[in-house]
């Protein structure tokens, strides 16, 4: 059998250097903003896409049912 080990916060934070993790990045603003603007920007172009793509199925919907009806 083998032992049961007890983990805590305070074992775990004595195992870990966070020093290098605690100094931060000095590029990271600039990082961030740029992540956040290709993410508006793909955001923008997924909407364009999806609003073009409801017209046209609205569109060939009503063609469709237009064909439909008239029989």
């Amino acid at each position: 059998m083998t032992d049961a080990v007890l983990i805590t916060p305070a074992s775990i934070a004595a195992n870990v250097d966070l020093t290098d993790r605690l100094r931060g990045d000095s590029d990271f603003d600039s990082r961030w903003a740029a992540w956040q603007s290709r993410g508006r920007s793909h955001d923008r172009a997924v909407r364009h896409r999806l609003s073009v793509l409801a017209g046209a199925a609205a569109i060939a919907g009503a063609a469709i049912a237009s064909l439909l009806l008239i029989r």
